[in-house]
């Protein structure tokens, strides 16, 4: 990601510090929560409200509200770094708990400044331009056919120089050649599938 795409003046590095400032003096009880759950492997969401955020840091909220897809990941490791300084800052649980890798951040723009009827879209009208916005979307969820496993990327190794990478699977029609394989264009280098 690059840091003039967000904002020239901050970089990745600024917006996890301001992230894991506002997580520690907001939502330290929930980290310490996650710090004391037992499951390494489990998934632990840090919901915080939207309005608290804009409250804490305004031009750091509104990043989040225009370019949630480039921010979400960085609050994500400020998730996982507040639980390192929450551990330090804390004698009780030094060498009782590790910290989790799968935190996540879910945020609820409910009750917000920015609230309005185009963050809140009926089902029916969900369309492309919502597409990487924050949403709040409420209704009943019902199947109506048979779950459909969408595959979302691959990991490839190349046969002859064992280089792995990942693509998407909707732009993999046959078998990919390895990116690595420059010195013969025409060559094709058979590729093997890894794993999901």
């Amino acid at each position: 990601m690059k840091s003039s795409l967000i904002l020239p003046e901050k970089s990745p590095a600024d917006l996890v510090q301001a992230f894991t400032r506002f997580l520690i003096s907001n939502h330290s009880t929930s980290l310490r929560s996650i710090l004391l759950s037992d499951d390494l492997t489990l998934h632990y969401p840090i919901l915080i409200d939207f309005a608290e955020l804009l409250e804490f840091d305004p031009p750091l909220a509104y990043l989040l509200f225009s370019h949630p897809t480039n921010l979400l990941p960085l609050f994500d490791q400020a998730a996982c770094i507040s639980q390192g300084r929450i551990l330090d800052g804390s004698e009780d649980l030094v060498g009782r708990v590790n910290p989790k890798e799968f935190v996540h951040v879910r945020i609820n723009i409910t009750g917000s400044p920015l609230q309005c009827p185009e963050t809140f879209p009926n089902i029916g009208g969900l369309r492309v331009k919502h597409r990487g916005m924050l949403l709040t979307v409420k209704g009943t969820v019902t199947r109506s056919g048979a779950v459909k496993m969408i595959e979302g990327e691959r990991v490839y190794e190349c046969r002859k120089c064992r280089h792995r990478y990942c693509l998407f699977s909707i732009y993999v029609f046959g078998l990919p050649m390895c990116p690595q394989a420059t010195v013969h264009p025409t060559f094709a280098v058979p590729v093997k599938f890894v794993g999901v």
